[in-house]
C-alpha cells in the first residue's frame, strides 16, 4: 500500500543523498523561469520543470517536506489511488513552479513544496468533502495558505509563491475532478 507516495519519497532522498556527494548536479535540479527565453537552455527549462520537484536544497528541506507531505500523499493515494494521486502531484507540482517563475521573475526553485502543497490543500478538500466538517477542512485551508499569500511579498529565501500556485491547483484538480480522471 502507498506504493507511489513510498517511491516518490525514495526518489527525493536518493538525490539528496547523490547531491550530498556530487554538487556539481544541483543545475539539473533547479528550476529557472529565464531558461524558457533562450533556446539553448530550453530543454534545460523543461527537464527541471519536473526535477525541481524531487530534489531539495539541504537536508533539513527534504525533512520538513517528507514529514508533511508523506501523511497529505499517503490520504491522497487511499482516497483517489497511486496514478491520480501522481498526476495530482505533478500538476501541482509543474503550476507551482511555473507560479514562482511568473511572479518571482529572475528567482530560482528547488523542491517539492509547490507539490506538496497541492497535496495538503487536496487533502483538506477531500477530508471534508461531502460531511459536516466542511468548516474544519475550511480552517486547515485557511491554516495552510493564508500565511504563504502574507508572505508573498517577502524574499526570504521560500517559495511561497510556488506554495500558493501549488496549493490552488491541489485545490482546483479535487473539486472538479474527483469523480473524474485526473
Amino acid at each position: 500500500m502507498f506504493k507511489v507516495t513510498l517511491r516518490i519519497a525514495l526518489i527525493c532522498l536518493a538525490l539528496q543523498v547523490i547531491q550530498s556527494y556530487r554538487p556539481e548536479i544541483m543545475p539539473l535540479q533547479i528550476f529557472y523561469f529565464p531558461y524558457l527565453f533562450h533556446k539553448s537552455t530550453l530543454m534545460l527549462f523543461l527537464f527541471t520543470l519536473f526535477s525541481h520537484m524531487f530534489s531539495h536544497g539541504n537536508w533539513p528541506h527534504i525533512l520538513g517536506n517528507l514529514e508533511a507531505g508523506i501523511p497529505a500523499m499517503c490520504y491522497l493515494e487511499y482516497k483517489l489511488g497511486g496514478p491520480k494521486m501522481l498526476k495530482l502531484y505533478l500538476i501541482s507540482g509543474v503550476i507551482a513552479a511555473l507560479t514562482q517563475g511568473v511572479l518571482v521573475p529572475g528567482g530560482a526553485l528547488i523542491g517539492a513544496s509547490g507539490a506538496i502543497f497541492g497535496c495538503l490543500t487536496a487533502s483538506c478538500l477531500l477530508l471534508c468533502k461531502g460531511r459536516a466538517s466542511t468548516a474544519l477542512g475550511m480552517a486547515l485551508l485557511t491554516i495552510v495558505l493564508l500565511p504563504q499569500l502574507a508572505s508573498m511579498g517577502g524574499f526570504d529565501g521560500i517559495a511561497h509563491a510556488a506554495h500558493v500556485g501549488g496549493g490552488i491547483t491541489g485545490l482546483l484538480i479535487v473539486a472538479i475532478c474527483h469523480k473524474k480522471p485526473i
